[in-house]
């Protein structure tokens, strides 16, 4: 019963998404092998990548950008390989460690 004493707490303190981490790690077994630390580091990596998430969507909303953009969009084929590096390097840096694989 403590356990959910817990997650109402972090939900309380809008941590939701550490809230959601936390109810996942209960009900799956595969994180019980793991040690409290890597268990914590996990939630709090998850509330970061979704409090940069909603960042990320609040300032595009504020920016009003005529038309959807993404990275696959810009033209590399345009003379400005500097440019080019720099946009490639920013938009890997940028990417969920999910989304690379790597959690």
């Amino acid at each position: 019963m403590l356990i959910e004493q817990t997650i109402d707490k972090l939900s309380q303190m809008k941590l939701t998404a550490m809230a959601s981490a936390l109810r996942e790690q209960m009900q799956n077994s595969e994180f019980q092998s793991l040690s409290f630390e890597d268990r914590l580091s996990l939630m709090v990596d998850r509330q970061w990548d979704e409090k940069e998430s909603r960042g990320l969507t609040r300032r595009l909303q504020v920016a009003r950008l005529k038309q959807p953009a993404t990275v696959e969009d810009i033209d590399f084929a345009t003379p400005s390989p500097d440019n080019a590096r720099a946009v490639a390097s920013e938009a890997e840096r940028s990417v969920a460690p999910e989304a690379r694989g790597l959690s």
